[in-house]
């Protein structure tokens, strides 16, 4: 592509597709180009840089969604914490605590319920399916091996990559294995299981 000089004073440029001039800014333009506006007076030399409309918006929207992902990690974490404090306390008989541990389990998975938009639909819906098997338990009666079940599905399935079918399909059997429903929560039996 070729470049010729042209328009007043040579001071643009030509290409053979397009033309495109641009004028000097000097002390007869004021500091000023034409069809430009300034943010400030040339005479104090202080500009104001104003973001392009939608910029603090998308920063804004990127901001929130980053913490958002943040929480979720946290969150996660908190979950296979507590669940393998779960298992521990069972192993160990400390029925109370485990019972502690296991409505802190709830609480916890509720709060990622609510980030439930920032991951996939598959992932959601593993994470209903456990809140469900795990409603209405008593916590207290919870074998280490029920508890194992839960973390390794939280572990290895809610806090690894993408979920899929594959990993749902997965967790039902290790629910169903433990002795959990993985329906229950729309079968209408809110009766706790009895071991």
């Amino acid at each position: 592509m070729s470049y010729e000089p042209s328009g007043e004073g040579g001071t643009g440029v030509s290409t053979k597709t397009e033309l495109k001039s641009f004028s000097r800014i000097d002390d007869r333009s004021g500091g000023t180009l034409p069809g430009y506006t300034s943010l400030s007076s040339p005479q104090d030399m202080q500009h104001t840089v104003r973001p392009i409309a939608g910029d603090e918006g998308r920063a804004r929207d990127r901001s929130t969604k980053l913490a958002r992902t943040d929480a979720l990690r946290r969150g996660l974490a908190k979950a296979k914490e507590t669940a393998g404090s779960m298992e521990a306390y069972a192993m160990t008989g400390e029925l109370m605590e485990l019972s502690v541990a296991g409505f802190r389990l709830l609480d916890v998975l509720g709060d990622l319920w609510k980030l439930r938009d920032v991951r996939e639909d598959d992932w959601g819906d593993l994470l209903n399916i456990l809140q469900g098997a795990l409603s209405n338990e008593v916590f207290e009666k919870f074998t280490a091996d029920r508890c194992d079940a839960i973390l390794n599905i939280i572990a290895d399935h809610l806090a690894s990559g993408v979920v899929g079918i594959d990993d749902i399909e997965q967790s039902i059997q290790l629910l169903r294995k433990a002795g959990l429903d993985p329906w229950k929560a729309i079968s209408g039996d809110p009766q706790p299981h009895e071991d």
